[in-house]
């Protein structure tokens, strides 16, 4: 058996300082502490690759809101759930979302239109209601799964339109502008990704 490859210890009132040392209660297994040094150092590597990726999405998501490496900022969800778990992330990414918004809006201020925001306001709020409850029912297998699904959808969609429409401009009906907003909450609340649409 794999004990039989285990070295043994003497143990008793005191430390034996040699073979011949005499014991009085046994031989006790070094088995444990001769695993140890490869469990720890795996583990400490496992921890500083999750802390890296935690970091790394951070980072997109300052860069991002800052207007460089549009799209890239989707990478923050699916990085930090490999950090942390999958809620976890969510609730973490979501206040550091809207710390960056905070900046990156005065870069827009007065310049919106509040009757182009209205319906997709609507839709989002419906959007932001079904996504929540579909997420707090799912496991942590089902969540990482849609959140992956979510960031490889809005990718394709964001490649799509770069490539084929880069310079068209829609202005939606609006029941479309609902669907859009539906859409948008649906996948910011699951993923933060909802850049694209």
């Amino acid at each position: 058996s794999s004990l039989a490859s285990c070295s043994a210890t003497p143990t008793g009132p005191f430390t034996p300082l040699g073979p011949s040392a005499p014991t009085s209660a046994g031989p006790i297994s070094t088995c444990g502490r001769d695993r140890a040094g490869p469990e720890a150092r795996a583990a400490g590597l496992e921890l500083l690759l999750a802390s890296f990726l935690a970091l790394l999405g951070v980072f997109l998501i300052g860069l991002s809101k800052a207007g460089f490496a549009t799209g890239l900022g989707m990478l923050s969800t699916p990085l930090m759930t490999e950090a942390v778990p999958a809620r976890t992330a969510i609730g973490v990414i979501l206040p550091l979302l809207c710390l960056a918004d905070v900046f990156t809006l005065g870069v827009y201020w007065r310049r919106w239109d509040l009757r182009l925001v209205a319906w997709p306001l609507v839709g989002a709020l419906l959007g932001i209601a079904s996504a929540t409850a579909f997420v707090t029912s799912i496991s942590e297998l089902a969540l990482r799964r849609s959140i992956g699904g979510v960031g490889l959808v809005l990718t394709l969609l964001l490649v799509v339109r770069n490539r084929y429409l880069p310079h068209a401009v829609y202005r939606p009906r609006p029941w479309q502008g609902v669907l859009v907003g539906i859409a948008a909450g649906v996948s910011s609340t699951i993923a933060h990704a909802a850049g694209p649409i």
